[in-house]
């Protein structure tokens, strides 16, 4: 919670819109769930890649986790609303506007 405002971010790149998600991913060893909503859409489940707590950096992206990214078209991220739920079933969530989370 005391990360919330780095939670996700936008960023317009190559004529499409990047929803980034990899702060949450490298907190996700405490984490049992997320699920994003895009411009008012119920928020969907965003699979989380294992934590890898045998390694020495068990938050670690790696290439076989995936992409902390979804694409969508150019322009159309306006609203992103985030809900977590932590290991010990807590929850919280936030709503971002694209201007607070833009990347330049």
């Amino acid at each position: 919670t005391a990360t919330k405002g780095n939670w996700v971010s936008v960023r317009d790149f190559n004529g499409k819109d990047l929803v980034y998600v990899t702060h949450l991913w490298s907190w996700r060893c405490g984490l049992l769930a997320m699920k994003v909503g895009i411009n008012g859409a119920p928020p969907q489940p965003w699979p989380l890649p294992p934590c890898h707590a045998d390694e020495a950096s068990p938050n670690a992206i790696k290439q076989t986790d995936g992409l902390p990214f979804a694409e969508f078209a150019r322009g159309s991220v306006g609203l992103i609303e985030v809900h977590i739920t932590y290991d010990d079933l807590s929850t919280d969530s936030a709503r971002y506007n694209r201007q607070g989370v833009q990347i330049p």
